[in-house]
């Protein structure tokens, strides 16, 4: 007698788990696609790794219809043109100090190596580098003390991709989707249509240059003789932009704008795409977005040294903003005030005005500085120290992305 045996099929896969994970699997491969070659060059698909006619972002259906008609009003007007682009964001930056060669660094900040070199980045004593630019002159020196390698996103950024992995900051220029932003937000009124004439933005404002987070909790005890080093007040975008190019020297103004994945101010993301929660060279960890942050500063803001505790991507689409970095390992240096005290996280030293006999703790401290301008882009791993200087009035953008247990 022959038994014919039957073959177990093997479990059906749902449909709809089929489609979810095709669809997955197409984003995955379309955002961060990546090809290393013998350079290590990288191409990622979700931007363009060439300067080339690409069409502008489109406005998606959560954005106003007035913020859709700016957008439509600006490309009718200028359309897409890469040499235009080019040409425009150069004529907005002004400025080209020349990196201090010393015994200090010991590679090409414009041509460095694939891999970070050891000890990167190279740091100087905060001494050195506060006496040749205090923060509170707003003239750029001849030479400045930078540390952080500098990538064209055009031709560097394999490298870029490895700094990123091995979690160190550096800069990225000449990144097209950056610097049309960058065109669009100088170019006549854009911005301020675009912003419009809510009177609901928080502002901070400070009757001396130092801005400082502060924040106290229910049942918190402050410290004795503490005030707000800041205060809290709101305004519209142009009205702020008045206070902002005005010339009284007794008040200074800081402009706060976020946004929120389709939630609040949606049209940010329109502008800068980058920062949309998808896997991109930009975003590390897309589900950890936590909203798009805009800070915009006038001549002579100062926000004191400080960290976060998460990695960030930092653009300037306007004017000047000078970085004094430090390593986490430089924490016991700074001086930092207690985390229970409403300004935790933050250097309890003025840096514009410090004794070395009072503070000799501080004046060890390691630094190197960067300035951006227009159109360029910082990556500032978890925990890094920044002070930031404004030069004139700026715009900057910042998203976050995760962290990390590098440091």
């Amino acid at each position: 007698m022959t038994t014919t045996m039957r073959q177990s099929k093997p479990p059906l896969v749902p449909l709809s788990i089929c489609i979810i994970c095709f669809f997955l699997s197409m984003s995955i491969l379309l955002h961060i696609e990546i090809s290393s070659g013998q350079n290590g060059d990288v191409n990622l698909l979700s931007m363009s790794s060439d300067w080339q006619l690409r069409r502008p972002a489109r406005l998606t259906s959560i954005s106003t219809k007035r913020q859709e008609k700016v957008r439509q009003e600006y490309e009718q007007r200028y359309p897409p043109d890469v040499n235009r682009t080019r040409s425009f964001v150069k004529s907005l930056r002004s400025h080209n100090p020349k990196p201090v060669q010393d015994e200090e660094i010991h590679y090409d900040i414009n041509d460095c190596p694939p891999d970070p070199p050891i000890q990167y980045p190279a740091t100087w004593r905060v001494v050195d580098v506060l006496n040749n630019w205090n923060p509170i002159n707003e003239s750029v020196p001849l030479q400045i003390y930078q540390g952080l390698c500098v990538f064209d996103y055009t031709r560097d950024l394999g490298k870029a991709l490895r700094y990123r992995q091995a979690e160190v900051p550096f800069i990225l220029v000449n990144a097209p989707e950056i610097w049309q932003t960058a065109e669009r937000w100088n170019r006549d009124d854009y911005l301020s249509r675009l912003i419009g004439n809510d009177g609901d933005n928080k502002v901070e404002h400070s009757t001396n240059h130092h801005f400082m987070y502060w924040k106290t909790r229910p049942h918190q005890r402050t410290p004795a003789r503490w005030k707000e080093p800041t205060e809290m007040t709101k305004l519209s975008f142009q009205d702020w932009l008045e206070k902002a190019t005005s010339s009284n020297p007794h008040d200074w103004y800081y402009f706060r704008f976020n946004a929120i994945w389709k939630d609040t101010h949606t049209f940010i993301y329109e502008e800068l795409p980058i920062f949309k929660p998808i896997p991109s060279f930009f975003m590390v960890e897309p589900s950890k977005q936590r909203g798009i942050n805009c800070r915009f500063g006038m001549t002579g803001v100062l926000a004191e040294a400080h960290y976060d505790s998460s990695r960030n991507w930092i653009t300037v689409l306007k004017g000047s903003r000078r970085y004094i970095l430090a390593h986490p390992r430089e924490c016991r240096h700074l001086e930092l005030y207690p985390m229970e005290h409403p300004s935790g996280r933050h250097a309890s030293v003025d840096w514009t005005n410090f004794s070395v006999q009072e503070h000799p703790l501080f004046a060890s401290a390691q630094v190197n500085e960067v300035l951006l301008q227009a159109g360029d882009a910082l990556y500032l791993p978890t925990h890094w120290f920044h002070f930031i200087q404004s030069l004139d009035l700026n715009y900057q953008c910042n998203a976050r992305s995760g962290a990390t247990d590098h440091y």
